[in-house]
């Protein structure tokens, strides 16, 4: 497995440090979630960091990264994709129903389900359509400008992708002016201007955050925990079945036993975990 980052080499990209700082800057969060939407939002509320939404039925639940409402009841969620597990459009299906199921708990009745929209930051192009932004809305199949109007918005943000000739529109039509920025940041460009620098100047903020880097060192030793965990029960597969199956079983066991602490999926495969090894893990 690849080693893993010491706090001081993460980036704003990083599951950890994305949560981190979206959370501790409203001004900043607000603003990038605006771009990705392409209206203004006036003020947000922040739910849980990386909040946990157990479905009963199922006794499993998601993580969600940045989870926070406007002051007019909106429900945003937005992800931080690194990895392509090629499970995008049934990802974002599974975080759309359970945002549903748990404002439905607090109370809320059906036609009181409040707008939505799960916006994915992927480092990758999910659709490979080279766009910058990929919005979905449900509509009828044969007369596409009939809209459902469920309240529910999905949206893909590409930094790789073609802006120009597909751009992001702020709400009088315009190109977004912090789109350049923002996808710079995102490529792992250093930003002298603009959002890029706003969110930069935040993640050096985060690296004197002492509390921060003990949270972090305490997830590494989690990490390492589980390592020596799947290596005792990968040993003890090993002798029953062979020495090919015991280190299979390990990286399965070490998997496992991340999922089963609470660790995101990004920060498994920053692990050295591939993406087929990810999915196996969460199959069996």
């Amino acid at each position: 497995m690849s080693k893993r980052k010491s706090f001081d080499e993460l980036k704003f990209t990083d599951d950890f440090m994305f949560a981190k700082t979206m959370r501790a800057n409203p001004e900043m969060c607000k603003r990038i979630a605006e771009i990705c939407i392409g209206k203004k939002i006036s003020k947000i509320k922040y739910h849980e960091t990386q909040k946990t939404m157990d479905l009963a039925y199922e006794n499993k639940g998601i993580r969600m990264d940045v989870y926070f409402e406007d002051d007019e009841g909106t429900m945003y969620n937005v992800e931080m994709q690194n990895a392509n597990l090629g499970n995008a459009n049934r990802r974002a299906r599974y975080y759309q129903s359970v945002m549903d199921l748990n404002s439905m708990e607090a109370g809320c009745d059906y036609d009181e389900l409040p707008n939505s929209y799960i916006i994915f930051l992927c480092m990758f192009d999910p659709f490979k359509e080279s766009r910058a932004k990929y919005e979905f809305k449900y509509r009828e199949t044969t007369t596409p400008d009939l809209q459902l109007q469920d309240g529910s918005t999905i949206i893909f943000i590409n930094p790789f992708g073609n802006f120009h000739d597909y751009p992001i529109l702020d709400e009088n039509g315009e190109p977004e002016k912090d789109i350049p920025s923002f996808f710079s940041l995102l490529r792992g460009e250093v930003l002298h201007d603009g959002i890029g620098k706003l969110i930069q100047d935040e993640v050096n903020k985060a690296m004197l955050h002492e509390e921060w880097r003990s949270e972090y060192m305490f997830l590494s030793v989690t990490i390492e925990d589980a390592k020596k965990q799947a290596r005792k029960e990968g040993r003890a597969e090993g002798r029953a079945e062979g020495r090919a199956e015991g280190r299979a079983e390990e990286r399965l066991s070490f998997i496992r036993n991340l999922i089963q602490s609470g660790v995101s999926d990004d920060i498994i495969l920053n692990t050295g975990v591939t993406a087929e090894e990810l999915e196996k893990a969460k199959k069996n």
